[in-house]
C-alpha cells in the first residue's frame, strides 16, 4: 500500500477503502510502499475457486502478439506453448490434489517428475528448476495462492475447480500428472 496511506491502526482487510481514490486515479505516482502482512485469516475456511483459468488461457493469446514488434515473441510462444500450459497445468493441478489430501508439494520432487517426461514440460534442461520456481507464480495467477514453506515446500491455501481447470488439457499429461507421489504431510 502506499505510505502516506498507511497506519498502524490501519486494518488490512479494509485497506483498499482507504486507498480507492489512489488506486482508480488515472496518474498513480507514489513510489513508495509499505508491505502488509497477507490477511491468512481469509482462508482459515475451506475455499474453491469456482472459476479459475482454464488450460486454454493459460497463456497470452498469441494473436494478440502481432503488434509493436512483437512477432519473434509471437512464433517463440506459438512454438513452445504446449509446453508451457503443460507445465503450468502440472503446478496448479499438483496444488489443487495437495488441499484437497490434506498435503503440501515438494517443487523439488515435481521438478523431478516432469524432467522425466521432458518432452511434455520441459524446454532446456539447464533452466528448468529455475523456469519452474518462476512458473511456481502462475498458481496466484490462476486461482491457487499457496505459502512456500521451508526446503522447497508449497502448501495451497484454497482449491479450484478441477472441471474448469482441465477444460481442453491433454489427457495424457493429467493421465501422467496423477502418478506423481511428491506430496507430504
Amino acid at each position: 500500500m502506499p505510505k502516506q496511506y498507511y497506519s498502524e491502526s490501519l486494518n488490512p482487510l479494509n485497506s483498499h477503502i482507504y486507498t480507492l481514490k489512489y488506486n482508480l486515479a488515472k496518474s498513480r505516482n507514489i513510489h513508495i510502499y509499505q508491505v502488509l502482512d497477507f490477511p491468512n485469516e481469509i482462508f482459515e475456511d475451506k475455499f474453491i475457486v469456482t472459476n479459475p483459468l482454464d488450460y486454454d488461457n493459460f497463456t497470452k493469446l498469441t494473436g494478440a502478439l502481432r503488434e509493436n514488434r512483437q512477432q519473434a515473441s509471437r512464433e517463440i510462444t506459438m512454438q513452445f506453448e504446449k509446453i508451457i500450459k503443460n507445465r503450468r497445468l502440472a503446478i496448479v493441478y499438483l496444488l489443487n490434489k495437495a488441499y484437497l489430501n490434506n498435503k503440501k508439494l515438494n517443487l523439488k520432487k515435481l521438478t523431478t517428475f516432469l524432467s522425466k517426461k521432458a518432452e511434455y514440460f520441459v524446454i532446456d534442461k539447464a533452466d528448468f528448476e529455475w523456469v519452474m520456481q518462476i512458473e511456481l507464480q502462475f498458481a496466484n495467477i490462476c486461482g491457487i495462492p499457496y505459502i512456500i514453506r521451508q526446503n522447497h515446500i508449497i502448501e495451497p491455501v484454497v482449491s479450484v475447480n478441477e472441471t474448469i481447470l482441465c477444460n481442453n488439457a491433454p489427457a495424457e499429461v493429467i493421465e501422467y500428472l496423477n502418478k506423481f507421489k511428491g506430496f507430504t504431510k
